[in-house]
């Protein structure tokens, strides 16, 4: 079975802000020879229901840092936001909506699926 990250991701979160988030996603750091764009990135799916009827305002996607590693970028993402761009995003026939974000400078938190190329990196937290 394939190691997940979600479990490290939880605790980081949990320390760093002091709080659980009931809408957090996590992402492992996808180097170029494991990501479909061969560039570094990050993967989420998210369900589209979870969008269109949220348990909280917000949704937390924690980035993976590094290959490896145990500390993660966290984007806070306002459910308005998602909305509001979610027919410019990937959605798949399973329902859910896929965000491929790149990991690249120049071109860091943007999607990479979605035909809105949409940025995510104003929403980065500290």
């Amino acid at each position: 079975m394939a190691k997940t990250i979600k479990a490290d991701a939880v605790k980081w979160f949990v320390l760093k802000f002091g709080t659980k988030s009931k809408t957090l996603y996590a992402s492992k750091f996808y180097i170029p020879e494991k990501s479909w764009t061969r560039r570094s990135a990050w993967w989420f799916e998210i369900p589209r229901v979870a969008i269109e009827t949220p348990k909280s305002p917000e949704f937390h996607l924690l980035c993976q840092v590094a290959p490896d590693a145990k500390d993660f970028h966290c984007l806070k993402i306002p459910v308005a936001f998602l909305k509001e761009t979610l027919p410019t995003l990937c959605i798949r026939d399973n329902g859910k909506v896929s965000l491929f974000l790149s990991a690249e400078s120049g071109e860091m938190f943007v999607d990479q699926k979605g035909i809105g190329k949409v940025r995510f990196g104003g929403f980065l937290t500290t």
